[in-house]
């Protein structure tokens, strides 16, 4: 009689799988349910569980001023690969590579930036129109919709062609945006103002409200063009995502001190460059407070800055940031 060997339980395969992450991965992930599957390895037809490489990345929430964790959260990041497992001898036949599962990692990581970014601009169109953008070094935006407010024309050979390089490929982009959003109208190398420029100016009698209502458009429309959006706000963008990510990450505002501020904003920069833009920190910190983006407060002596209510309650209310607090959990 033919003995009949059966694939090995799966809290087994899930227990090797687990070894093979701390042995030569880390920490940091852990394995899913296996899932028992016939594939083609290496030319040969195997009876396989494939095991999803899971990651909750940790996010730490700190006191403000005596510097310690309060409480860690976990962003669920789901699967960033996947390790294949032999069903009936237990052997390790194939892995998702460390810089693999990094890059993925790494990506996840961005597209909940993104999202948190895109929700932000949307909501907050007005506020971040209202910043000082004339003092910010990128300000396309301004000039083409300043120009067609008081030269009702703008000719791309003549004026913006003839930019260097990197700037005129910043206006290109943008006068891009600028089209697919109604403001401006692009006719061969003519730009005109668009429909809704058209229907701000005979709203607003002076230039100043007509540009800022512009802009609040531009943001709050253009918001999917990302890429463009994170050109013209910048390090305001940066800031206030920085610290409303830790408030949505604990579920409540939480006031974060400068000097972590200061590191989580190096962060984003390289070297030479973090220096440069932590030198103007706390000018970015002063105006995102100007237009009630963010708020300071002192804490036993130390600069703290939080979130608004305001800000902090529609980001809640948003549908997509709740599916992202609800992939969330407490330690």
């Amino acid at each position: 009689m033919e003995m009949v060997v059966n694939p090995l339980p799966p809290e087994d395969v899930r227990r090797r799988a687990r070894e093979t992450i701390r042995e030569q991965i880390g920490t940091l992930p852990s394995p899913g349910n296996p899932v028992l599957k016939r594939v083609d390895v290496g030319g040969v037809k195997r009876q396989v569980y494939e095991v999803p490489i899971l990651v909750y990345h940790p996010v730490l929430i700190i006191d403000p001023v005596t510097a310690i964790t309060k409480k860690v959260r976990f962003k669920n990041l789901g699967c960033v690969g996947k390790i294949v497992i032999d069903a009936f001898t237990g052997e390790v036949v194939q892995r998702t590579s460390v810089p693999d599962i990094k890059r993925a990692i790494k990506q996840k990581l961005e597209e909940i930036a993104a999202l948190v970014d895109r929700i932000l601009v949307r909501i907050e169109a007005k506020k971040f129109a209202s910043l000082p953008l004339s003092e910010h070094v990128h300000t396309p935006v301004e000039d083409i919709i300043s120009a067609l407010i008081v030269l009702d024309s703008l000719n791309i050979e003549e004026q913006i062609e003839i930019l260097p390089e990197d700037e005129r490929t910043k206006y290109i982009e943008i006068l891009k945006v600028l089209a697919s959003v109604g403001l401006v109208e692009i006719k061969g190398s003519t730009v005109l103002p668009g429909n809704i420029l058209i229907e701000l100016e005979s709203r607003f009698d002076t230039h100043e409200d007509v540009l800022k209502n512009a802009l609040a458009h531009f943001f709050e429309e253009g918001y999917e063009y990302l890429d463009t959006i994170r050109i013209v706000l910048g390090p305001y963008l940066t800031l206030t995502r920085k610290i409303y990510e830790i408030a949505l990450g604990s579920g409540e505002l939480v006031p974060v001190e400068f000097s972590h501020i200061k590191k989580l904003f190096e962060e984003e920069y390289i070297p030479s460059r973090a220096r440069i833009k932590s030198l103007k920190l706390p000018r970015y910190l002063l105006q995102l407070e100007r237009v009630r983006l963010l708020k300071y407060f002192r804490k036993d002596g130390k600069d703290c800055w939080t979130g608004t209510e305001d800000t902090f309650r529609k980001l809640m209310g948003n549908e997509e940031i709740a599916k992202l607090t609800k992939a969330i959990s407490t330690n």
